[in-house]
């Protein structure tokens, strides 16, 4: 499975992340980030974590790449410049969370994430 990070979160947390997948020896995993060097033909069935900074609804970025194949779990956070700190404490504790929702849907999705509330919450399948 390729998981892949915007650029807005931390080097720091997608190492981190990366480190602890590499400990799951029934999965496989490819954790990080997706910018410009990637190519979008080599994935298959791709994650994306983004941090997704509309008040209401999602950004039309993240529709897009809803409607290029990717499942999109969009990470809703309150401030307008995360702190990093804030944001990793946000992911990681996410993370089982958004493990099991990868492995229960194969087929492209937008899930918000909204760390403060501890939730999932389904945007479109």
């Amino acid at each position: 499975m390729e998981i892949l990070f915007d650029r807005n979160h931390p080097k720091s947390l997608v190492e981190a992340i990366r480190l602890i997948q590499n400990l799951d020896l029934a999965e496989e995993h490819t954790v990080s980030f997706y910018d410009t060097s990637t190519n979008d033909s080599d994935l298959h069935n791709p994650v994306l974590l983004r941090l997704d900074r509309h008040r209401k609804g999602i950004e039309p970025a993240t529709e897009i790449l809803f409607e290029s194949g990717f499942r999109v779990v969009a990470i809703k956070f309150p401030k307008q410049e995360p702190d990093f700190f804030d944001l990793s404490l946000v992911v990681m504790g996410m993370w089982p969370k958004i493990l099991e929702l990868l492995r229960e849907k194969q087929t492209p999705f937008i899930y918000k994430c909204n760390g403060l509330l501890g939730r999932l919450i389904k945007v479109k399948e």
